[in-house]
C-alpha cells in the first residue's frame, strides 16, 4: 500500500515520532520528535502491537488544541470487534484501508450517539465524502 493510492497526504511513521497528550505543554495534541526529549505524557506512534501502523488524525481539537479537550484522537485499526478505544474510532483493518482510500480533504467524520452497545449493534458512524458515496455502509439499519 503506497501513498500514491490516497487523495490525502500520507507519511510513514518513524520510530522516533510521538504524539503529545500533556495539556500543560504548548505542543499539546501535536506530532513531535522524541529524540529532542520526551519527559512528558505522550503516545508512542511506532508500537509493537502495530495499532498505529495505519491511522488518520481526526480534526477534533486539532490543529489549534485547547488543553484537556482531548488529544491523540485517531481513526485506527481495532484490536478486535467491540474492543473499546481510549476515545479513538476503530475499524477492521480492511475496512480502514477502504475508508482511507476514499478520503479526501473534504471528507467529514460524524459519530452519532448510541444508547446501547453490543456485538450485534455497533455504534452508529457516518463518514461522508464528496468522492465516495459508499461510506453509508457504516450506518446500521434502524431496526
Amino acid at each position: 500500500m503506497g501513498a500514491a493510492h490516497f487523495a490525502i497526504k500520507c507519511v510513514p511513521i518513524r520510530n522516533w515520532q510521538i504524539w503529545c497528550d500533556d495539556p500543560r505543554r504548548a505542543d499539546y495534541n501535536k506530532l513531535l520528535d522524541r529524540r529532542s526529549g520526551c519527559e512528558f505524557s505522550h503516545e508512542r506512534l511506532a508500537r509493537a502491537d502495530k495499532l498505529y501502523d495505519l491511522f488518520v488524525v481526526i480534526g477534533y481539537n486539532w490543529p489549534n488544541p485547547v488543553p484537556n479537550r482531548g488529544s491523540a484522537i485517531f481513526i485506527h485499526p481495532w484490536r478486535s470487534p467491540c474492543h473499546p478505544t481510549a476515545g479513538c474510532v476503530a475499524f477492521d483493518a480492511s475496512d480502514l484501508d477502504w475508508i482511507i482510500r476514499c478520503l479526501s480533504y473534504r471528507s467529514r467524520l460524524i459519530v452519532l450517539p448510541e444508547t446501547r452497545m453490543s456485538p450485534h449493534r455497533p455504534a452508529r458512524l457516518r463518514v461522508t465524502s464528496a468522492d465516495c458515496h459508499e461510506f453509508n455502509k457504516f450506518v446500521p439499519s434502524q431496526d
